[in-house]
């Protein structure tokens, strides 16, 4: 995390998963419907850059998740491939009190 006297900011975010098995029998080739085989490790990038006014005891900020648009797996149970969230923008306002 950065934060500037002016009141810009900023944070970065790497997450890292490392490679699972999805049985107890550690089956690396996935089957026809996808519940079960080796889930690859990946890496994703998260950013956000934050604007802080202090005189409207307020903050903007905007948020991009995975960065890097990277596609994995996030999950094979129970229905199967769940494909991880794909880049996804959001912008926030914050007001204090």
């Amino acid at each position: 995390t950065l934060e500037t006297e002016a009141g810009f900011g900023g944070r970065f975010t790497v997450n890292h998963v490392g490679q699972q098995f999805t049985d107890q029998m550690n089956t690396i080739e996935p089957n026809f419907d996808g519940r079960t085989g080796i889930m690859p490790a990946f890496t994703t990038i998260d950013a956000t850059l934050i604007y802080d006014v202090k005189k409207w005891n307020s903050r903007f900020n905007i948020t991009v998740k995975n960065l890097t648009d990277e596609r994995f797996i996030a999950s094979r149970r129970p229905e199967g491939i769940r494909m991880g969230l794909p880049r996804f923008i959001t912008a926030g306002y914050e007001f204090r009190f």
